[in-house]
């Protein structure tokens, strides 16, 4: 045991004095590499990632160890979660560096819808939900051609409606925005509206309830009633030149409001219209120029002979005068029959009152009753194809039949009215003697089987004959045919909105919902007539060929015929000849106005010397045998006449084309 130690002792002696005789070389420490840029990343599904991709190594011995990195795992770029990569990178001394890094794969952001706020919309409008509307997504871009829209809007029908749109990115984001449409009515056009038949505000009569009824119910349209007084046409006229015309307004004379500028064509919006049809077809292509449409019928009377039944009867004729088809044969056999002018007491009776008229549908009559091939196809007022048959037999034979009854007293005012000893005198004119001083009343007493007048008279007619005793019937005229006196409303030239003015015409005339509600008015109305209100009912005829109208109107009707010889009208069993002067170019002057050149003393001896004869003086004089027509008449004052008729035409056409 103590050798032993004894050498360890000599061992340790020996190192110390070896150590102390040499000073030993210091220890190495090689470091290890590190790696930067190893923070945790976030990348978007279907981003492209590179691992590398900011990552640096460097050793303090080696330098720059970047490209010696080594990456360990795997991102799917494809698949959201989070990764973990592991970075390794050795020196070259052996040291090893590792390290790990967290990538987490994200869905992103999903898509924005924009311009989907809620929104309110007119009631008509039209509307498209994808207006303005935009969807983007921060990885795909814009995706607004892919929105989708589920959800209806009805225009037609005021109200909130929900519209759900939606839209998908390609990493399967979906993004929902409801949208509130409010569909409301909005702001009202105003029409401008005038008439001659208005009345005054405090009258309040049919029209005007009428005009504030569609007020009250229209949410879309105004009427705003332009008051006048004084000259209608000047009225016109100065609406005209402050550049204020009424959209709608009554017109007498169809021709020379369009040559005015004042009547505008309609006929894109009427035959635009199915409701169109239901008006009489005879007034519907009254105002139908070269195909083209010009005005609104608004109004319509018959002219024909209203009957006293009862003294047809007892003058021992049989034809039946309420059925359409009589022939003039038959009916003026009655007015000969039921002729008894003997009576001086005041008691006399007649067929008619006068032959003036006789020019106005006669001509048409006769002039059936020719041969097919040798028919003029005369309408009203002895108009054939648009020119005046002045001298045709047919006009001359009916004006020969006015001189007959005019000699042989058939009509009471072929009967002298002048006092023949003076106001003093005992006698009395031949006409007061046989029927009173209120001769001119005779119809009325129950005194003349036929008297000529319109359909506006019905009331006053069927109260007369009630007072009276006898009983009154409408019966049109011989031959199947009645005249008809229509009024018109245009539409201005100038009006901003076409369709709102026709359908306030159209509301105000033949609309079915316009009359069905003067229907209702005239039915549940109390005037106050001690305020001055005037009375409410119909007037006129419907301007409507629906048979529910029809019936309706006639309900109660005063006076028997009108509605029979109305639906015969309706179904072409009767023909409507309508007046010519509103609608017909030219007519006033052809009719009325043109200067014969002829003596007007002739047939007005009281006239002053050298006055002339209009063709209007001309045609009522020889009607009452005051002038032989026939000599006057010629080939060439009808030639001269028309010609007045063919430049109101071309003028017309003029006029249409501007």
């Amino acid at each position: 045991m103590k050798k032993v130690f004894i050498l360890i002792t000599v061992l340790f002696m020996a190192v110390g004095l070896f150590a102390c005789g040499e000073e030993p070389e210091p220890t190495v420490i090689d470091e290890s590499p590190t790696i930067s840029g190893l923070t945790p990343a976030s990348i978007k599904i279907g981003e492209t990632f590179n691992p590398l991709a900011g990552v640096t190594a460097s050793d303090p011995e080696d330098g720059n160890l970047t490209s010696d990195i080594a990456v360990q795992g795997v991102v799917n770029n494809m698949t959201q979660g989070t990764y973990t990569l592991t970075y390794v990178v050795m020196d070259s001394a052996k040291n090893v560096t590792e390290l790990t890094r967290t990538i987490t794969v994200t869905v992103g952001e999903a898509p924005v819808i924009s311009g989907a706020g809620n929104r309110s919309v007119t009631f008509g409008s039209v509307f498209n939900p994808l207006e303005g509307v935009t969807a983007t997504d921060e990885e795909d871009g814009n995706l607004t051609a892919y929105i989708s829209v589920t959800g209806t809007v009805n225009l037609s029908l005021i109200g909130l409606y929900d519209l759900t749109y939606t839209v998908t990115d390609s990493a399967g984001n979906v993004t929902t925005v409801v949208r509130t449409i409010n569909v409301l009515y909005g702001a009202k056009t105003v029409v401008t509206f005038t008439s001659w038949n208005l009345g005054t505000p405090e009258q309040n009569n049919l029209l005007r309830r009428r005009i504030d009824a569609f007020n009250e119910m229209s949410n879309f349209i105004e009427i705003e009633v332009m008051e006048f007084t004084g000259d209608y046409n000047a009225f016109l006229a100065t609406m005209a030149a402050a550049g204020t015309f009424p959209d709608v307004f009554i017109s007498g004379n169809v021709p020379e409001h369009i040559l005015a500028g004042y009547s505008g064509e309609i006929t894109s919006v009427a035959e635009a219209d199915s409701d169109w049809l239901n008006v009489p077809v005879a007034l519907r292509d009254a105002v139908t120029y070269n195909g083209r449409i010009y005005a609104i019928p608004a109004a319509n009377n018959f002219l024909g002979h209203f009957a006293n039944l009862d003294l047809i009867d007892d003058s021992g004729i049989l034809t039946d005068f309420t059925v359409p088809g009589y022939t003039y044969d038959q009916w003026i056999a009655a007015v000969e029959a039921a002729t008894d002018s003997t009576k001086l007491d005041g008691t006399s009776t007649a067929g008619i009152n006068h032959p003036g008229e006789f020019f106005s549908w006669l001509p048409a009559v006769l002039d059936d009753q020719v041969l097919p091939a040798q028919q003029l196809g005369i309408l009203h007022g002895g108009v054939a194809d648009g020119q005046f048959m002045y001298n045709s037999a047919a006009v001359k034979d009916a004006i020969a039949e006015a001189q007959l009854v005019m000699s042989n007293y058939w009509g009471f005012e072929a009967w002298s009215d002048v006092d023949p000893d003076g106001a003093e005198g005992p006698q009395l004119a031949p006409r007061i003697e046989r029927y009173g001083s209120d001769w001119w009343a005779s119809f009325n007493k129950g005194q003349v089987a036929f008297q000529w007048d319109g359909t506006w008279a019905v009331q006053s007619m069927a109260t007369n004959a009630a007072n009276a005793g006898f009983d009154v019937h409408f019966v049109g005229l011989p031959g199947g045919k009645v005249v008809s006196a229509p009024d018109y409303f245009s539409i201005s030239r100038t009006t901003e909105d076409l369709e709102a003015a026709y359908e306030v015409a159209k509301w105000l005339t033949f609309g079915t919902d316009g009359l069905n509600k003067m229907f209702d008015i005239i039915e549940n109305t109390v005037p106050d007539t001690a305020g001055g209100e005037v009375t409410l009912s119909v007037s006129g005829l419907p301007i409507n060929n629906t048979q529910s109208i029809i019936d309706k109107w006639f309900v109660n009707y005063p006076v028997p015929g009108v509605k029979e010889i109305y639906e015969a009208a309706a179904e072409g069993e009767v023909e409507v000849l309508v007046e010519g002067f509103k609608y017909v170019p030219g007519y006033v002057t052809a009719r009325w106005g043109y200067n014969t050149g002829i003596d007007a003393l002739i047939s007005r001896p009281n006239n002053a010397p050298g006055s002339t004869l209009s063709i209007g003086d001309l045609v009522w004089d020889a009607q009452f045998n005051k002038i032989n027509y026939s000599e006057y008449m010629t080939a060439e004052l009808q030639t001269l006449i028309n010609f007045e008729l063919l430049k109101a035409r071309l003028a017309l056409e003029e006029a249409m084309n501007q």
